[in-house]
């Protein structure tokens, strides 16, 4: 499933557009929030991998505050 944890973080993050384009922003929001949460549980290689995706949701979650 997409939404698994610690993975699958670009159509995570493209949903999570989607839903906001959608006005679903609390769901949005939601999925921005566990993408940025399970960075601090990686591995530094596993971080610098997706550091991407991370910067881009926390660019979203600043965003919407």
């Amino acid at each position: 499933p997409m939404n698994g944890i610690f993975s699958y973080y670009e159509p995570r993050y493209d949903y999570g557009l989607f839903l906001e384009r959608i006005g679903r922003i609390d769901d949005s929001i939601m999925i921005f929030e566990e993408i940025t949460a399970e960075e601090r549980h990686l591995s530094s290689a596993e971080r610098r991998a997706n550091r991407k995706w991370f910067s881009l949701a926390k660019e979203k979650l600043r965003e919407t505050v």
